[in-house]
């Protein structure tokens, strides 16, 4: 499951959009299926759940982890609304949907399910490369990771100026740009959500790059 942080960005990103004046729907209200609340427990269900797979492996992890969720978000739908099967199917579907769609692998339609995808790609602070740092041994390819996401010193969610909301990213060490443009930018690309978002990043103490 992932960490409560990440959901945390993502339900604070969905509440920014909550009742904004801006051309985009979320899915559930635009077709009215459901209403903000709906949506809300969609994207919290994926958001603690679209990292299960990763138990297993990392390959096609976003699959075995909508696998492994299933029974689970049933589990708990069951619980909140058992009179109301519907419902129950709706949230499931936009859960699994943001769950599949996690890694930009599988096209998404939903912006529930695109602010996964923000969400994800916001989770890069230095705090999830600490054991791999710490751990002596020879450079391997790859190690830009680590050592990118170690230079990444906090993920900001701010409310936008000429959009919804700015995420600023603060870096101790330009090898930090790497964790915006390969992970980041690369999710919010393939997201729905792309244009409700202003993106600036910058090493502590310098004038900030706007990349959206």
């Amino acid at each position: 499951m992932k960490s409560p942080k990440e959901t945390v960005l993502e339900t604070k990103i969905l509440r920014r959009l909550d009742g904004h004046p801006f051309p985009a729907a979320l899915a559930l209200e635009a077709d009215e299926a459901g209403d903000f609340e709906d949506s809300l427990a969609a994207v919290l269900l994926a958001g603690f759940l679209h990292d299960l797979g990763m138990t297993v492996g990392r390959q096609d992890h976003e699959r075995v982890s909508a696998m492994l969720a299933l029974p689970i978000v049933d589990r708990h739908l069951r619980t909140l609304l058992p009179e109301d099967l519907k419902r129950r199917v709706i949230i499931r579907s936009m859960a699994l949907e943001g769950i599949l769609g996690h890694m930009g692998t599988t096209r998404i339609h939903s912006l529930e399910a695109g602010l996964i995808l923000v969400g994800d790609g916001c989770d890069m602070t230095k705090g999830r490369a600490r054991i791999s740092m710490a751990r002596a041994g020879r450079p391997h390819i790859g190690d830009i990771h680590k050592y990118s996401a170690n230079a990444i010193l906090r993920v900001r969610i701010l409310p936008g100026e000429e959009r919804p909301m700015r995420i600023d990213v603060e870096m101790a060490a330009d090898v930090g740009f790497f964790q915006v443009e390969e992970v980041l930018m690369q999710k919010l690309l393939m997201s729905p959500a792309q244009s409700l978002v202003e993106l600036y990043a910058g090493v502590s103490g310098q004038p900030r790059k706007r990349y959206l």
